[in-house]
């Protein structure tokens, strides 16, 4: 039995999401921010996947953020969410040795096109082209529609409104 003890830390406020071998395992924050997940395994070798998600890259983002943009009254009550999609989406190998290992993983402050992060300990990371930061131009343009929409329907609210003032008034 291979043990693994993977540290996160680094760049703590980008928070990627961590899959390994395919399954979200929960970790440990120490006072430091520092996320720290066990791992057991027979493998010689494990698979791990990070990523940064955003709500706009869901399925039915369009019903949901107009749903909560009316339900927030119309965004006066709204959270507000991170404006820059600095991304990451990294699939590589950790090579694990026999008994007991420790892999840190540093995340980078976020630079395009540049190396995400570095590791130490005394196992192994693939770097690959998926191990850099990029802009995620995709979430870009769903916001740019989403912000003419929710301009688009308080406009017309605002426009019944008149109307109904308008009528009552009579």
């Amino acid at each position: 039995m291979k043990k693994l003890t993977l540290i996160i830390s680094g760049n703590t406020s980008f928070e990627p999401n961590i899959l390994i071998d395919n399954k979200k395992l929960k970790y440990k924050k120490n006072k430091m921010r520092n996320r720290i997940y066990q791992i057991e395994t027979d493998k010689d070798e494990i698979d791990i996947e990070m990523y940064k998600w955003f709500e706009i890259e869901s399925k039915y983002w369009l019903f949901t953020h107009i749903f909560f943009f009316i339900i927030s009254f119309f965004g006066l009550f709204d959270i507000k969410e991170n404006r820059k999609p600095y991304s990451l989406k990294y699939k590589g190998k950790i090579k694990l040795s026999e008994g007991e290992n420790e892999l840190k993983i540093i995340l980078n402050p976020f630079k395009p096109n540049e190396q995400s992060f570095v590791w130490e300990g005394n196992c192994s990371v693939d770097y690959n082209d998926t191990s850099k930061y990029f802009i995620d131009e995709g979430v870009n343009e769903k916001r740019r529609k989403l912000k003419k929409i929710k301009k688009t329907i308080k406009l017309c609210v605002l426009a019944i409104l008149i109307i109904i003032t308008v009528l009552l008034l009579r």
